[in-house]
Order: structure tokens, then sequence, then C-alpha cells
């Protein structure tokens, strides 16, 4: 029988994106396999657009955030996603922040975001917007 993870993933396919809500106790643990979790799935539906809710009890230091940071970015190497970061935590934001100046130095096209209206706007703008 498979170990079940420490967290809740719920998935709402769109025609045009793929939205994802995550919940449970943080940790570079729980990180990594929910990212893993989500790159699958961007590859099982061909999908581009992908936005990750995540609403994790716990925090991560920047050392650890910089361990799950750089292994998102790896993780993603083949895809060409642009990723809208939800966390509505604004005790989280610094930590976010970094996160996403990791991701994108690494070439990724991410933003981190306190509300859902702005990431999903952000998500689904057909121009590209500075971050």
């Amino acid at each position: 029988m498979a170990k079940q993870p420490p967290y809740e993933m719920e998935v709402y396919l769109y025609h045009d994106h793929i939205h994802i809500r995550i919940e449970g106790e943080d940790s570079v643990e729980t990180s990594v396999d929910y990212w893993r979790r989500v790159f699958d799935l961007c590859r099982e539906h061909d999908q581009h657009r992908v936005l990750v809710e995540e609403h994790l009890r716990g925090y991560l230091d920047s050392a650890l955030t910089y361990r799950v940071a750089r292994e998102i970015s790896r993780m993603a190497e083949d895809l060409n996603v642009k990723l809208a970061f939800l966390d509505p935590h604004p005790g989280h934001n610094i930590s976010n922040d970094f996160g996403e100046t990791i991701t994108r130095n690494r070439g990724m096209n991410t933003k981190s975001f306190l509300d859902m209206e702005s990431a999903r706007a952000w998500l689904l703008a057909e121009t590209e917007e500075p971050g």
C-alpha cells in the first residue's frame, strides 16, 4: 500500500490552466513532493499555465526555501510553464519572494501573490508582463 502524503492536493483542470490547491504541514519533503506532482500534471495534461494555491502550516527558512526553489527549477527544466504561486499568508511573503527570485533567475516564468484575483489575472494575461 502506498504511503499517504502529509498534505492534501485538490486539482482543478480548466481549458487554459490547471489550478492546484495544497493543504498540510510545510517541510522540504512536502514541498518537493507536491511540486513533482504539479509538474507531472502539467506534462500529463499538456498544460503550460498553472496556479498553485498553497495553504501549508509552518515556515521554511531561507536555506530551506533555496533548496526547494532550486529543486522546483530543476524539475521544470523541460517545461515552458507560466506559474502563479498564491500563498495568502502575509507572513510568508519574504520567503515566497525569495523563492520567486531564485526560480526566475533559473529561467522560470513565475510570480508569487497574496490574492487569487491578482494571481489569476497575471497567469491568464496573453502578453508577458514584467515580474
